[in-house]
């Protein structure tokens, strides 16, 4: 420190130089400082420890699938204040199968052979994960002090991402078992089950559930749930659409939504039948699941129409949400989803289709339906999804 000029007063500061450190001298210090007007003491804690890693949500695709039921994922993360201690050299992986904690993959090294900047992204590449299981990982850095201070993430398999889907009509009937790219969401209570009327179980529970897929034929697939034993009151299926992909330019502008239209057509038959549910989830940080359309109770022996439109900003899944009734007469069915660009249009009313009422609306009265008037009364009461 500079020496204080004629006439000024010492500077009020007190440094001390600490030899090079070794990891033997870290640990808890304690001070005294005193002078003529009295004394005081300090504690502080010395380490040299790397700070943690920090993980990078927003890798566009990270999801590979490398043969029938395996995949890769590119992790990808920044190092926190790099030139705060020695350099890193290297980092320490352990990953994890969520729901067997007996069972570990081992530790990686992935070594670091570049001067590391504030910033800067590190990448590494799992292989041959299990589809559709979910993992997780703890990243350690080391430097030549030891390991530092650890970070630790979910890793959940999702479809690989798609492309923005055409502006022409896709359908997915479930007629192959990949199921068109939808997957059974593992952050449920149990899943989704594809049958058709040939391969039905003859036990199935009468006066539920439908008989045959929206097209009538026998041979047609369709996705459902089961309500009986060991279902209970509230559990939930989910089946989860492929990651669509919207490119944003940086800038300074709010980022620009592009509206989709999800359609479906869903059966929902029996006096316990529960709720179907359409959320718009955008992965992240910090994944975001918003309700866009939703419907509850019995909807009669017959297949209908149901569509919103969405409007998303960022890369985007659909998941289509059964949640099981109060009874096991409650059998919720799904076929011919399609997900298209642009804004679902208006189309004339049929037997079919249906416009869910706003779940805060008052209650439509009961009216005695007369035939050629349903149309127009349809119009008139003005339901509508789910505000977005």
């Amino acid at each position: 420190s500079p020496s204080p000029g004629p006439g000024s007063d010492p500077p009020d500061r007190s440094e001390l130089t600490l030899p090079p450190l070794t990891a033997r001298m870290y640990g808890l210090y304690q001070c005294r400082l005193s002078n003529g007007v009295g004394a005081q003491s300090c504690t502080f804690n010395l380490t040299g420890r790397s700070y943690e890693p920090e993980f990078y949500f927003d890798t566009p695709s990270p999801v590979r699938v490398q043969r029938p039921g395996r995949f890769s994922f590119l992790l990808q993360w920044t190092q926190r204040l790099p030139q705060a201690v020695t350099p890193v050299t290297s980092y320490r992986l352990e990953v994890q199968e969520e729901g067997r904690a007996s069972v570990r993959m081992g530790a990686e090294v992935i070594a670091v052979n570049r001067t590391m900047e504030p910033g800067a992204l590190l990448s590494y590449t799992l292989s041959d994960l299990r589809i559709p299981n979910s993992y997780s990982v703890q990243l350690t850095p080391i430097t030549s002090y030891g390991p530092g201070d650890s970070a630790q993430r979910i890793l959940h398999y999702t479809h690989p991402a798609s492309s923005l889907p055409p502006s022409g009509e896709l359908v997915c009937g479930f007629e192959d078992q990949g199921l068109c790219g939808f997957t059974q969401d593992t952050r449920d209570d149990f899943d989704w089950t594809r049958e058709n009327n040939v391969t039905q179980n003859p036990k199935n529970t009468p006066n539920t559930g439908p008989r045959f897929d929206n097209s009538g034929k026998k041979t047609g697939y369709y996705m459902f749930i089961e309500a009986s034993t060991p279902r209970r009151l509230g559990d939930r299926a989910r089946l989860s659409s492929p990651l669509y992909n919207i490119s944003q330019k940086r800038g300074f502008r709010p980022p620009r939504t592009t509206p989709f239209c999800v359609s479906f057509y869903y059966h929902m038959y029996g006096k316990h039948v529960g709720s179907l549910n359409v959320l718009l989830r955008s992965p992240g940080v910090k994944t975001v699941e918003k309700t866009v359309w939703s419907l509850s109770g019995n909807q009669a022996e017959e297949w209908r129409r149901g569509s919103v439109t969405i409007n998303p900003s960022s890369p985007f899944q659909v998941v289509l949400e059964a949640v099981r009734g109060a009874g096991y007469l409650g059998d919720i069915g799904l076929d011919d989803v399609s997900i298209t660009r642009g804004p679902c249009t208006k189309r004339p009313f049929s037997e079919k289709d249906v416009i869910p009422r706003d779940r805060n609306a008052a209650a439509a009265p009961e009216l005695p339906w007369a035939a050629g008037l349903q149309p127009l009364l349809l119009v008139a009461l003005g339901g509508r999804a789910l505000p977005r």
